[in-house]
């Protein structure tokens, strides 16, 4: 008789689930997957936000900066504008007064080879000298001619004496009287700068 027993018995099968640990594995590799993902996301966002400011940042610095340098030379040219018209305010009673004497001489122009011109500027001028024994007239030999021809007497009393005198340094129908008590400045160029200054310092009282 066998010493050895023999036991009957059915073969069971065991199954190890290892569902739960794969899938918690799973769901932590995918959970640190976008974990990352969404970090790269904030980088990506933050460094675009950074670069976006620093941008804007640059271009609001420059834009500053040429409107700065545009107001500056919208400045110089309004100060230049000012300074020239500044100039333009100092230079119009001396324009004006050249304007006027250049219009008295063309009207000068018309009447110096008339008669009656030099005619009459020398009685005006005689009447200025008072008491004069000698009178000395000095003339544009263009005028003397014209006196000669007319035999003109620019005196009533014969106790004054008048002589004339030809001289090329007289502008026709202008003199100049030499006499003891005194002279007289007729000539044309005398008068006429006589009228600028007339001009000038009727500007500069109404400044």
């Amino acid at each position: 008789m066998s010493s050895v027993i023999r036991l009957k018995s059915k073969p069971k099968n065991y199954k190890a689930d290892l569902t739960g640990e794969y899938s918690f594995e799973a769901n932590e590799e995918f959970n640190s997957e976008a974990e990352i993902k969404r970090e790269q996301q904030l980088k990506y966002e933050k460094a675009f936000q950074e670069g976006f400011e620093s941008a804007r940042q640059q271009l609001q610095n420059e834009f500053e900066a040429q409107l700065i340098k545009k107001a500056e030379e919208f400045y110089r040219i309004l100060s230049s504008f000012e300074e020239k018209l500044e100039d333009f305010d100092s230079t119009i009673p001396e324009v004006i007064s050249k304007v006027s004497i250049s219009i008295a001489e063309k009207i000068l122009s018309n009447q110096l080879e008339n008669k009656s011109t030099i005619e009459t500027t020398i009685r005006n001028s005689i009447k200025k000298i008072i008491g004069a024994n000698d009178i000395l007239v000095k003339l544009n030999p263009k005028d003397f001619e014209l006196l000669n021809a007319g035999n003109i007497h620019f005196l009533d009393s014969s106790d004054t004496k008048i002589r004339f005198e030809i001289s090329e340094n007289i502008q026709q129908g202008g003199c100049f009287i030499e006499s003891e008590v005194g002279n007289v400045d007729a000539r044309i160029s005398s008068q006429l700068e006589e009228l600028g200054r007339i001009f000038k310092n009727y500007f500069s009282s109404n400044e």
